[in-house]
């Protein structure tokens, strides 16, 4: 049996492939190939969309399963990190990640003062 662990970066995602009973690294892959776009729709803003990160974490589990040789049944654990101090906003109605006009903001953006000006117009109590 195997585990999948999965670090979200910024530039990258890794996925290590690990044997459960020994704890013995098998196979490590990152995507994509290139660095992940950053979004900089303004000076000081950096965002990205969580659909990519998707897009590579089952790309790296392709990867990591067929070049091992591994069933996707012999799976039987995962574990996730994300970058840290990063934001997905989740919203039922405009304020939403897959907006390709607000994506995910990352730690070192100022783009935040831009969500707290939409909640604000929304009137959404300041203690949510």
């Amino acid at each position: 049996m195997y585990s999948i662990g999965y670090d979200i970066g910024s530039s990258s995602l890794k996925a290590a492939l690990v044997e459960t009973a020994t704890g013995k690294s098998v196979a490590v892959v990152s995507e994509p190939k290139v660095e992940m776009e950053m979004l900089a729709l303004e000076n000081g803003w950096a965002e990205q969309h969580p659909d990519d990160w998707w897009k590579h974490i089952c790309n790296a589990t392709k990867r990591l399963l067929s070049e091992n040789n591994i069933e996707a049944k012999e799976v039987t654990g995962i574990g996730i990190s994300y970058q840290m101090h990063g934001l997905v906003i989740v919203d039922a109605e405009e304020i939403r990640y897959d907006n390709p006009s607000f994506g995910a903001i990352a730690v070192r953006s100022k783009s935040g003062k831009r969500l707290l000006t939409i909640l604000a117009m929304k009137n959404v109590p300041n203690n949510c």
